[in-house]
């Protein structure tokens, strides 16, 4: 019998915020690979820290590290206020959240959030500043109307366990150019989850279960790779090399197509790691109500050397 596991509460610093933020992803869209699925996330590149929100925020997919804009005066860029979608939401508080994304504007988003309070975003959204094409990195809450239903799913998804991926190489050690990476979930980070909330007057019974995962390398490359399942172990005993191991079906594995250190490069690619929940729930005792795919992320930061530079710091 498949094991359950009770969800808890999430206490850790930025977490808190997202308590009440992220809500359900019902209709497919463009995929966020740090971790919005179907729900209208941009499609994006993780490159370094101070590209990450605008990047997700212009929506743009690209080959290389975002280049710099020349500034256009203020007095001749016309500035607008979008709304954040919820995936967008949820990928920018898990950047934010993070060591390597605190001094982002993500990080002073989920400040923010941190100051209104777990209860705030029941009555407010999340928008964020365009001026032209540029995404000025600035957010503001507006008030809004929430459904029980919507007031449910948000409070359930920030109980979803974060990410707890294997990693070979494991993360302390560097990834050889054009050599895979494998990713995978070991049985105990990878089960469905119970809970009964309530909302007001309404005890909810939510369920939902992890039925794959998206790697986002980070490197220019914009290498993204869409698992189903929880991937397959490398094995270390296999007579397969690597690569074989990588083609195999089931299995995980990302390539890196640039090296960090050096040449304006940074130190690690920043890239992400997101879990898709298929989610559900119901008022005790009646049908069970479909909320689609629900994501979860985690950042993850990788060091790439090619074959020669790693030959040549072994024999020192």
């Amino acid at each position: 019998m498949t094991r359950r596991r009770t969800l808890t509460r999430r206490t850790a610093a930025g977490l808190v915020a997202a308590a009440v933020l992220v809500a359900t992803l019902g209709a497919p869209g463009a995929a966020v690979p740090a971790g919005a699925a179907s729900g209208g996330g941009a499609r994006s590149t993780v490159t370094t820290a101070g590209d990450i929100v605008t990047t997700v925020l212009l929506g743009t997919s690209t080959t290389r590290t975002t280049r710099r804009r020349i500034p256009v005066p203020p007095s001749r860029r016309r500035c607008s206020w979008a709304a954040v979608t919820d995936g967008t939401l949820e990928w920018l508080v898990a950047v934010g959240s993070s060591t390597v994304g605190r001094t982002t504007p993500a990080g002073v988003l989920v400040d923010q959030l941190q100051a209104l309070g777990a209860d705030a975003l029941l009555t407010r959204s999340v928008q964020a500043e365009r001026c032209g094409r540029v995404a000025t990195g600035r957010f503001r809450t507006v008030p809004t109307t929430v459904t029980t239903s919507s007031a449910l799913v948000r409070t359930m998804v920030t109980r979803l366990p974060p990410p707890v991926p294997t990693r070979s190489p494991p993360p302390e050690a560097p990834v050889l150019l054009g050599e895979p990476a494998f990713t995978w979930f070991d049985p105990p980070h990878w089960q469905p989850v119970r809970a009964v909330l309530r909302v007001g007057s309404v005890a909810a019974e939510v369920e939902a279960v992890p039925v794959g995962f998206r790697v986002v390398a980070g490197d220019p490359g914009g290498h993204v790779v869409e698992c189903q399942g929880p991937g397959v172990p490398y094995d270390p005993a296999d007579r397969r090399t690597p690569a074989a191991q990588a083609g195999a079906p089931g299995r995980c594995a990302s390539v890196f197509t640039a090296v960090t250190g050096g040449r304006g490069r940074p130190a690690s690619w920043l890239g992400t790691v997101t879990v898709q929940w298929s989610a559900r729930w119901r008022v005790v005792g009646q049908a069970w109500r479909p909320l689609g795919l629900v994501p979860r992320t985690r950042v993850v930061q990788r060091q790439v050397r090619d074959a020669t530079t790693a030959v040549e710091t072994t024999r020192r």
